[in-house]
This record gives C-alpha cells, structure tokens and sequence, in this order.
C-alpha cells in the first residue's frame, strides 16, 4: 500500500533538486550571547509558522506576539521576527512541501506528530540548548513542565521539540436543556448517557441530543479516541500490535452504533464542522457536543454550558482521559541557529497573548501559566476535569511517546477509519480488519 508519505514525499523531490540557495544546515548554540547591539528588526529574520489553535483572533494576535519579539531585540541582534498561520486543513503538505523543498521556516507549531516526523527526517534542531538555559537561569519552567513531557519530546538524544500545552476534547451539556428534560445527574457511564439522550429526544425532538464534528478525519480521530479510551481499548498494543480487533474496542464501537440507530448522535454528524457544533451549542440545537476547550462559548453562554464528567464504558472501573502535548519545533535547515534558538525560548516564556487575546484552545503545561490566561471558569473546569486528572493519558496509550509511523496514521487518520465507516452506514466490522492490516504495513514499512 502507497502511503501518503511517500506520495508527497515523491511530488517534492523534483522541487528540493531545483531549489536554489539552499539553507545552510543548523548546529546547535547556547542561547543569551553577548549582545550586539544592533537596532531591532535590523538584524537576521527568523521565521515561525503556527497553525490556527484559536479562532479568528489567532493570526492577529500572533501577528502582534512577533511585533513584538521584534522590538524586545533579543540579544541584542536585532532580530526580525515574522510568523504566518497555516490552516489544518492542508498543514501536513504545506509543511513536508517545505522542509523537503528546502524552504521551511526556522520554527513550527503544528500537529503532535510533526516533532517525530521531521526528526526521523533528520531535519529538526536539538532544542537542548534552551533546556540547559532554562536550568542555569534556575527558570520554573524545567519543573513545571516536567521531565515525562520533555522525554515525550525526546529522540535518539535530542531535544527535539518544546511543550507548551496539552490539548483534548471533553463533553459540554446544555443545562438549560437538561433542566427542561428533568435531568438532575449526569452520566457517569454510557448506559446512563444514553438514558440521558432517551429523555432529551422526547422532550425536544427537534434538538440534537448529541454531536460531535464527524467531517474530517482529524476530528473524528479525537471523537474515536475518547470513545475507544472510555472503555480502556487503544489502537496499539504496547507491543506496537494493532489492537483495534480487541473485545474492548468492539464493545465500544457496538454503543455507538446503538446511539447513533436509536437516533441520539445526529443523523448529519458526518457533515458535522467543529464549528458547526459549537454553533449548535451556542444557539441550544444540541444538548451534548464533545469538543475542545471551550473558549468558543459565547459570553451570554458561560452560565448555561456546562462540563460533564468523563463517561466510562463497562469493560472499565473509571475511563482513561485522551489528551495530547503539543510542542514547539524547529528546523536544523535555518541559516540562524542561535537565533532561531533565542527567539524559541523567548516565544515559549511570552506566549501568553496567544491565549489571552487570539484565544488558543489548547491548556498551558504550566500551572503558573494556567492561572494566568485562564480567566473563564468554564475553561477551568474543563481542565481540571478533562486534562489536569491522574487518568489523563497521552492519546497513544498504551505506547509511551510517538514513534515515527504514528505520523503516517495520523495523517491518513487510520485509527478513525471504522467509526467513519460505522456513521457513513458501511460494514464497520470489516473496516475495522481492514484497518489493522493497514496498521501492521505502516508499522513494518517504518522498520518496527
């Protein structure tokens, strides 16, 4: 099977030969040399792509976050900072496009995979550097963070990306809704979730009980990974065998499918946007979404939505909580490796309008940071029920940090496969043995 990898990575090969003035390869540095003294935004650029963790505040904010690294002249080198917003819908071609054609940025902020994917590539920039800064400086960072995060992020050695945050999905509940429906306790398995939907449809049969964004494969990765986690099933095993034939993952998939027959998950949630659910819920066309952070809530709506618990399936005495670190990297390909450096650990210490004013849904790693940009008490109770808990995992559990091939399946949304299969009406079962031949062929091909 030709995966999607190896296409790109054969549509670029002829425009990395034909580049001219490639990048000179970057070494690694301290950070913080001697100042010197040039004016600011006169000196070298350095580059950084993000995708959109916000809404549509996020470019501008990030527009401002690089005026102002700019004028902050770290290290006196007067460096010129500029950033661009990549859209998800086309991230993973734009970036390989450019690292391969020898034209990516200096810094990235991406998918979680992306650290793993440009390693393996030999393309990423030991960030060591900065960690060793941040020790000498005594900085809370290091302990904040925490050595598991940073080992997440560690390959053949090398620091190879910095996180800044964790990012999941949760339930939200309309409680007016709820109210109206009679409800007074909220689930705490599936049975007693769809009990819940049972009494919202007859109350309000114009009302979605339960939506989720179905539209895309990166979306319903997230919606199959907090179904699979709720019952303790996984894609892998911690053996790197496909495990998604398992009694737990079947199980799993059977409740959905009772939910979506009976009429309780939207008949369109395979039309679904993320923003198209959020909408719903914002205007009471639906009861339930399971979705990220909820920054999206409107003003006049912190009152009304609230965070249910994790719901557990009945293979498991409480579910596991999906949940992703998601990192800073950057490119050994830059002409500027100490800057390149010094912009990343200035970035990393003063991102915090990009939560504060471009509204970005993911939850900061760092406590100190938490308690600064997180001034809705919606969004605290969403992290401290859905991110901060001790059943919290990375969403590969039970495998303890990426491998390279996890970049293939995220691309191509592997994992998803048999739910998409099961909400488009086709055999879900058979997808499902489909898909972990794919799986054993991805994991072979990458050498594991």
């Amino acid at each position: 099977m030709k995966k999607l990898f190896a296409l790109l990575l054969a549509q670029v090969m002829v425009l990395g030969m034909a580049s001219c003035g490639e990048k000179a390869g970057g070494g690694t540095s301290s950070t913080g040399n001697a100042a010197s003294n040039v004016a600011a935004g006169e000196g070298p650029t350095v580059t950084i792509w993000e995708c959109n963790w916000g809404g549509d505040a996020y470019e501008g904010a990030l527009k401002k976050q690089a005026q102002r690294a700019t004028d902050e002249n770290i290290d006196g080198k007067g460096i010129k900072v500029e950033t661009s917003m990549v859209a998800w819908d086309n991230y993973y071609d734009t970036f390989l496009t450019a690292v391969v054609s020898k034209t990516a940025p200096d810094i990235a902020c991406e998918a979680s995979t992306g650290c793993i994917q440009y390693a393996d590539m030999g393309e990423a920039l030991d960030l060591m550097p900065i960690y060793d800064a941040w020790v000498a400086e005594g900085s809370p960072i290091v302990d904040e963070v925490g050595q598991a995060a940073f080992d997440f992020e560690t390959f053949n050695g090398e620091l190879i990306g910095l996180p800044f945050s964790k990012d999941g999905t949760g339930l939200f509940y309309n409680k007016e809704l709820f109210e109206g429906a009679g409800i007074t306790e909220l689930p705490t398995t599936w049975d007693e979730f769809m009990e819940v939907c049972d009494k919202l449809l007859a109350k309000y049969p114009e009302v979605v009980p339960f939506a989720f964004a179905g539209s895309d494969f990166a979306s319903l990765t997230n919606v199959n990974d907090l179904f699979m986690m709720s019952n303790g099933a996984s894609i892998l095993t911690k053996d790197l065998e496909p495990n998604l034939q398992s009694d737990k993952y079947t199980e799993i998939m059977g409740i959905i499918k009772e939910m979506y027959d009976k009429g309780y998950i939207g008949r369109a949630v395979i039309s679904y946007t993320g923003d198209d659910i959020k909408r719903m819920m914002n205007t009471g066309e639906t009861a339930v979404i399971l979705t990220n952070a909820p920054t999206w809530v409107a003003e006049d709506m912190q009152d009304k939505i609230g965070v249910m618990n994790p719901v557990k399936g009945p293979s498991v005495e409480e579910p596991y909580i999906a949940s992703a670190f998601q990192a800073y990297h950057a490119f050994n390909q830059t002409e500027n490796p100490e800057e390149t450096l010094a912009v990343l650990k200035w970035w990393y210490e003063n991102n915090d309008i990009l939560y504060t004013e471009g509204g970005n849904g993911c939850i900061p790693i760092r406590a100190s940071q938490q308690e600064k940009v997180m001034t809705s008490e919606l969004v605290r109770e969403y992290a401290n029920v859905w991110l901060n808990a001790e059943n919290s995992y990375p969403n590969i559990y039970p495998v303890q940090s990426f491998y390279p091939f996890h970049t293939t399946m995220d691309a191509e949304g592997t994992g998803a496969k048999p739910l998409n299969a099961l909400l488009a009406g086709d055999d879900y079962q058979a997808t499902i043995d489909q898909v972990c031949d794919e799986i054993s062929e991805i994991i072979e091909d990458a050498g594991y």
